[in-house]
């Protein structure tokens, strides 16, 4: 074949057209795909580090796990565990979104509707969500990758607002993730979820993007801010895949679409409108008494309640120690020898309410090996 100066030519404006594409589609993505795949692989550690735990406390194999029916059941069995993981991880702000609050469950935890409240996203975001739910079954990885670049390089996605490709890039990395993770690419020990007459896999895998979406919907409606958004995803997706492998027998109910809502002229899961709304916690308005700093169960029942101090609220509701409001209730476990409740504060917020924590910041480990002085004076 002859090279001529025509052949050549042409091949240089081939690269400079595609590498203008590249760099243009880079310019028009509003984040950083890089760190927010970092942060999706949260997701099936997460999901390892509860299937781990709780083959453990059922005898150590999996086969030894019970089938949960209900998803009250599932929450109850989940809940400490997945909380313990949310805790280890940094993402302890959103255990309210996977329902691993105690005394709350899937019935009492209050919810919005975005779509009635004026809050909806855009008529493209919810278009693009549907792309991303709506995708057939892929044969691999690769595959499913490449259907997911498709979307995000599309102009649909790269005219939506940062917050809204957040939510989306974020579910679509979480659902890579999980594909990775469930279809057994680690070679782990063979996985519930691919198991069964329906083969779940892919619905599980669904689960997982559904749960991703609404969690990062519901903590960016909360937060407005790109790290809530993708902690969000991961704790809902982590949420989601759990209760999916969990119900072994009833494979009806990874199937089913369940409810849907219009918003703006788009048909999406209801879970998309439908976020849970933060719970809002407190200590006590009648009770004006010393509470104590405890850093396991028995310390709270016991004579040993040596940490003690008068707490004081601000109009945002955050607790301090000082009348001033200028020391900052320390991150950990209360109690107060009346009402035989446990507090459990982070940030200067409570963050759960309940007879019985998931756990204490000390563990197993006396107080005094926890810290030298809880309550540090402070101007």
């Amino acid at each position: 074949m002859k090279i001529t100066p025509f052949f050549i030519l042409s091949l240089i404006m081939v690269f400079i057209i595609s590498s203008c594409k590249n760099d243009s589609i880079e310019q028009r993505l509003k984040i950083d795909r890089a760190e927010i795949k970092k942060m999706a692989s949260l997701h099936s550690k997460g999901l390892a580090f509860l299937k781990q735990s709780l083959a453990k406390t059922k005898g150590g194999t999996l086969d030894n796990l019970t089938p949960i029916r209900t998803p009250l059941e599932i929450s109850q069995e989940l809940n400490p565990t997945l909380f313990i993981y949310l805790q280890n991880n940094g993402l302890q702000e959103y255990e309210y979104l996977t329902n691993s609050i105690p005394g709350f469950n899937l019935d009492n935890l209050p919810t919005i509707s975005l779509s009635q409240t004026g809050r909806a996203y855009s008529h493209s975001f919810y278009v693009v969500s549907n792309q991303l739910t709506g995708m057939l079954e892929p044969t691999s990885y690769q595959v499913l990758d490449n259907q997911i670049n498709a979307i995000v390089n599309s102009n649909t996605f790269l005219n939506l607002n940062s917050e809204e490709q957040t939510i989306l890039l974020t579910a679509a990395e979480v659902m890579l993730d999980s594909y990775s993770y469930w279809s057994n690419e680690y070679n782990e020990t063979p996985l519930i979820a691919t198991k069964g007459f329906f083969r779940k896999l892919w619905a599980v895998i669904k689960r997982d993007l559904n749960g991703a979406i609404g969690g990062a919907i519901t903590a960016g409606v909360a937060s407005r801010n790109e790290t809530a958004i993708i902690a969000g995803a991961i704790a809902g997706a982590v949420l989601h895949s759990a209760f999916a492998d969990n119900i072994t027998e009833d494979e009806g109910y990874l199937i089913t679409d369940g409810n849907t809502v219009t918003i703006n002229g788009v048909t999406v899961p209801a879970e998309f409108d439908n976020i849970i709304v933060k719970p809002v916690l407190k200590f006590p308005t009648d009770y004006t008494g010393v509470y104590y700093y405890v850093s396991d169960e028995s310390l709270a029942h016991n004579e040993n309640l040596e940490y003690s101090t008068f707490i004081y609220k601000n109009n945002e509701n955050k607790y301090y120690y000082t009348s001033s409001l200028t020391c900052l209730l320390p991150n950990g476990v209360y109690f107060n020898n009346q009402d035989g409740i446990y507090y459990k504060v982070l940030n200067g917020l409570v963050t759960e309410i309940g007879s019985t924590p998931t756990n204490f910041p000390g563990g197993f480990k006396p107080i005094q090996e926890v810290l030298d002085n809880i309550f540090p004076a402070c101007n």
